[in-house]
C-alpha cells in the first residue's frame, strides 16, 4: 500500500505505470488471440484500465491512451501486411481512443453512483458495478473499432460484425474477470478464504476458456486438414488421369507410326488434330528423325519440300538462344510437329544435344519402352521448367529410324489441378525425384509467398520410368474460405461462463458477508438493548426493594401489635395482607435481580467443595413448614459418603430451594417429594422428583423461558412471573451443567441437574 500511496503523489509516475501495465497485459491478450483478426479472446487491459483509474483517478487517462496506442500500432502493422509493423496507422489512434473512453466512462459511472467497494460485499453494488464495467460500457470500444474498420476499408460491414461480437464479449467478460482478480490480489490474505475461492474460480474459468479455444482450434485444424487431404487426393487423381492420357496417346502414336514407316505431314497432322483436341494438356506431338552428318543438306531440302519453307538444323546454346547446329556425325532432328502453326519454329531442332532429352531418348532406345524426360525449360520460357516429353524409339530394317515425342504441358496440368478447387486451395511445387529438387516447377512463379506456418503435404507420382515429387501447400485463401467460427464462439461462451461464475461467486460470497455484517450489527444492537433492559430492571428492582423492606418491616410491627392494639380487627387483617403481599413482591424482585445479574454476566461463581447431603438437609429444614402444612412425604436419598460437589454454594442452594419449593407448591396434600443424587468420575446428577400434576409434553421446552406462562403449568407459580425455573436453568448453565425435565400429566415430574464434578 505504501507504493500505491507514493504513486498517488506523482502524476507522471502514475501515467507511466498505466502505460506499462496496459502494454504488458495487452501482450498476454495477444498471445491468447485467435490469430486471424483484430480481436482477442481474452483482453486483460479491459480490466486493468478500470482498476488503474479507480485507484489513481480518471486523470491518468493519457497513460491508458498511450498504452493502447503502443499496443495497436504494431498489431495493426502485422494485420495490414506492413513489413515493418511500426507505421503509425491512423486507425490506431481511433482504436486507442475507444479503449480509453470505455474505461473512463465506466469509472465515471461507478464513482457517480457509488457502485464500488473493495470487499465486494453489497449485492446491489456488486450487480451495478459488473453491469457497468461489463455489458454496458464494453459497447464503446467494440463499436469504435467497428466504425474504424469499416471507414478505413479494413473490413466490410458484414465481415466486421463477427469481429465486433468477439471484441464486445472479450472486453465485457475480461473487464469483469480481471477487475475482480486484481482487487483480490491487491488485498490478498492467506486467511481470506473468500478471496482465495474467487481467485481460484477465476483462474479455473480462464484456463477452461482457453482450453476450449485450444481444443476447438485443434478440432478445426483436423477438419481443415481432412478437407485439404480430400482436395489433394482429388488433385492427385486428376494428375494421374492427365498422365494416363499422355501415356495412352503415346501408345496410339506408336501404333500409328508403326503402320506408316514413311509418315507424311498430312497423315501426322490428321492424327494430331484427332488427339490433341481430346487432351488439352498435350503441348506438341512430334516425329524426330535420326540422320547422319552426310545427310544434313539433303534433309534440310526435304524439310523445305515438306513444309513449303526453308529450314536449317539448329540447336540451343547455354543461353537458350537458337544457333546453327554444329557439324556432327549424327543428328536427331524434329521433322514433323503439331500443331505446326504454333510450333513451326521447332522444325529442324537438334534434340540430342540437350542432356535431359538425350538421356530420355537413349533410355527409350535401350529399353525399347516409352520413357519420359525430366522437366525441361523451353525457349519460350527459359526460366522455369514447364514441359516434359515422352519418347519412344522406332526401328526401320533393324536400324534406328527416330523417335515419337509427346510433350506435356506441366504448367497447364498444374493450373488445372488448382482449378479443381475454385478458391485455389494450394500452391504446387513439382520436381523430378531422379533429378533432385534443384530443377523445380512452381505454380506461384512471380509471387512473393510467405510459407511460414502454412501446412503442406508431399506425395510421389510415378510416371513411366520416373517419379514426380509434388508438394501441395495450403493457401491462406483455403483457410479463410473453409474455416468456421464455431470454435471461436465456443471459446467466447467459455469466457462468458467464466465471467458469470465470477459474478455468481462474488455475489454469493458477498451476500454472505453482507448478511453477516447485518446480523453482527443487529446482534450488537440487541445486546445493547438487552443490557439496557437488564440494567434498567436491576436498577428498578433495587430501587423498589428499599421501600418494600420498609413496608414489610412496618406491616410486621403492625401485625404483631408491638406498639399496642390496632383497634379494629380489620386493620390487623389488612396489615397481614400487606405483609404477605410485600414479601411476595420482594421475592419477585429478588428473582428479577438474580436473572438480570446472570444475563449481564455480573453473577460470579465462587466454586468450592460442597457437602451435597448437608446442603439438601439445610434446604429441607428451611422448607419444612411448607412440607408439614401440606402433609407431604419428603425423602432424601443421598448417601452420607457421597463425594463433595465442586460448585458455588449460594447458587446451588438457590437451585435446590427453587426446585423443591416448586414441587411442594404443585404436589397435592399427602403427595411425595424425593431428592436423590448420583455421580460418575466426571459428573454429578441431582434429581428432584414429585407425584404432582405433571407437565404436558408440548410445554416442556418452554417452561424454562423467562417470563413464560403456560396454562395449568404445574412448575410455574400461578401468582408468579415464571422466573423460578429460568433462574435455575441459567445457574445450571453458568456452572457448565445441564437441566433435564421429564414429566407426564397426572404422573408427576422429575427434574435433574447435571453438574461437572470438577
Amino acid at each position: 500500500m505504501s507504493l500505491l500511496k507514493t504513486l498517488q503523489r506523482y502524476y507522471l509516475a502514475r501515467v507511466l505505470v498505466a502505460i506499462t501495465l496496459y502494454y504488458l497485459t495487452s501482450k498476454v491478450g495477444l498471445l491468447l488471440s485467435n490469430g486471424s483478426g483484430f480481436a482477442a479472446l481474452v483482453w486483460p487491459p479491459a480490466g486493468i484500465s478500470i482498476v488503474l483509474m479507480l485507484y489513481f483517478g480518471i486523470r491518468i487517462w493519457p497513460g491508458i491512451y498511450l498504452g493502447a496506442l503502443l499496443t495497436s500500432v504494431p498489431h495493426l502493422g502485422t494485420l495490414i501486411a506492413d513489413p515493418d509493423g511500426v507505421t503509425l496507422h491512423p486507425q490506431a489512434f481511433f482504436i486507442a481512443a475507444g479503449a480509453t473512453l470505455q474505461a473512463s466512462v465506466a469509472v465515471w459511472v461507478v464513482e457517480k453512483y457509488n457502485l464500488f467497494n473493495h470487499n465486494f460485499s453489497n449485492p446491489k453494488k456488486i450487480t451495478g458495478f459488473y453491469l457497468v464495467v461489463g455489458p454496458l460500457c464494453s459497447l464503446i470500444s467494440a463499436t469504435v473499432a467497428l466504425v474504424t474498420f469499416v471507414s478505413f476499408d479494413m473490413r466490410s460491414f458484414n465481415s466486421a460484425g463477427e469481429e465486433w461480437l468477439l471484441w464486445y464479449f472479450a472486453d465485457s467478460s475480461s473487464a469483469i474477470i480481471f477487475t475482480t482478480l486484481i482487487f483480490n490480489l491487491i488485498k490478498f490474505k492467506k486467511k481470506n478464504k473468500r478471496k482465495q475461492l474467487v481467485s481460484f474460480f477465476i483462474v479455473v474459468g480462464l484456463v477452461l476458456a482457453y482450453s476450449i479455444l485450444y481444443l476447438g482450434k485443434s478440432w478445426e485444424e483436423e477438419r481443415l486438414e481432412l478437407i485439404f487431404n480430400q482436395r489433394v487426393i482429388a488433385a492427385t487423381d486428376t494428375l494421374n488421369q492427365f498422365i494416363a492420357a499422355h501415356v495412352s496417346l503415346d501408345k496410339n502414336l506408336k501404333g500409328f507410326k508403326d503402320s506408316r514407316p514413311k509418315l507424311t505431314k498430312d497423315q501426322f497432322k490428321q492424327f494430331a488434330e484427332n488427339n490433341i483436341v481430346e487432351n488439352g494438356n498435350v503441348r506438341t506431338l512430334a516425329w524426330i528423325e535420326t540422320i547422319s552428318g552426310d545427310q544434313r543438306a539433303e534433309f534440310e531440302q526435304e524439310l523445305a519440300s515438306i513444309h513449303g519453307q526453308s529450314f536449317s538444323l539448329w540447336q540451343t546454346g547455354t543461353d537458350m538462344k537458337p544457333n546453327l547446329a554444329k557439324l556432327a556425325d549424327k543428328y536427331t532432328v524434329v521433322k514433323l510437329i503439331e500443331p505446326f502453326d504454333s510450333f513451326s519454329f521447332v522444325v529442324g531442332h537438334v534434340i540430342g544435344v540437350d542432356e535431359a532429352r538425350n538421356q530420355a531418348m537413349q533410355s527409350a532406345l535401350i529399353t525399347g519402352e516409352a520413357t519420359v524426360s525430366a522437366p525441361v525449360v523451353l525457349i519460350t520460357n527459359p526460366t522455369v521448367p514447364t514441359a516434359a516429353t515422352i519418347y519412344r524409339a522406332h526401328m526401320l530394317d533393324g536400324e534406328l529410324d527416330g523417335f515419337t515425342a509427346v510433350a506435356m504441358r506441366i504448367n497447364t496440368m498444374v493450373s488445372r489441378l488448382q482449378g479443381v478447387d475454385e478458391h485455389q486451395s494450394f500452391y504446387v511445387d513439382l520436381y523430378d525425384k531422379e533429378e533432385g529438387p534443384n530443377l523445380t516447377f512452381k505454380s506461384y512463379v512471380g509471387k512473393d509467398i510467405d510459407f511460414e506456418g502454412l501446412k503442406h503435404q508431399t506425395i510421389e507420382v510415378p510416371i513411366l520410368n520416373r517419379t514426380w515429387v509434388i508438394t501441395f501447400t495450403r493457401t491462406p485463401a483455403f483457410t479463410e474460405n473453409n474455416k468456421t467460427s464455431q470454435p471461436l464462439f465456443i471459446a467466447v461462451a467459455g469466457m462468458i461462463f467464466a465471467s458469470l461464475v465470477t459474478v455468481g461467486i462474488v455475489l454469493i460470497s458477498g451476500q454472505s458477508i453482507f448478511l453477516e455484517k447485518i446480523v453482527h450489527q443487529r446482534t450488537r444492537e440487541l445486546e445493547k438493548a438487552n443490557l439496557a433492559k437488564t440494567e434498567f430492571m436491576a436498577n428498578m428492582s433495587h430501587d423498589l426493594r428499599t421501600p418494600l423492606n420498609a413496608i414489610i418491616g412496618f406491616s410486621e410491627i403492625m401485625t404483631k401489635e408491638m406498639f399496642g392494639e390496632l383497634g379494629s380487627k380489620k386493620y390487623l387483617e389488612y396489615s397481614k395482607d400487606i405483609n404477605q403481599s410485600s414479601e411476595y413482591l420482594l421475592s419477585l424482585i429478588n428473582d428479577i435481580l438474580d436473572l438480570s445479574a446472570i444475563d449481564a454476566d455480573h453473577r460470579v461463581l465462587d466454586r468450592q467443595e460442597i457437602d451435597l447431603k448437608a446442603l439438601v438437609d439445610k434446604c429441607s429444614r428451611t422448607l419444612a413448614p411448607l412440607i408439614k402444612e401440606k402433609k407431604q412425604s419428603f425423602t432424601i436419598e443421598i448417601d452420607s459418603d457421597f463425594p463433595d460437589v465442586y460448585a458455588d454454594d449460594r447458587s446451588l442452594k438457590q437451585i435446590l430451594i427453587n426446585l423443591i419449593s416448586n414441587s411442594i407448591k404443585f404436589t397435592p396434600e399427602g403427595g411425595t417429594i424425593k431428592v436423590s443424587a448420583e455421580y460418575s468420575p466426571s459428573q454429578v446428577w441431582i434429581t428432584v422428583s414429585d407425584s404432582g400434576q405433571g407437565i404436558a409434553k408440548k410445554n416442556l421446552k418452554s417452561i424454562v423461558d423467562p417470563f413464560s406462562r403456560v396454562d395449568n403449568h404445574p412448575h410455574i407459580t400461578q401468582e408468579g412471573t415464571g422466573l423460578g425455573l429460568a433462574i435455575v436453568n441459567s445457574l445450571v448453565n453458568l456452572h457448565g451443567g445441564k437441566l433435564t425435565i421429564k414429566s407426564e400429566p397426572e404422573k408427576g415430574t422429575q427434574i435433574s441437574v447435571e453438574l461437572p464434578r470438577i
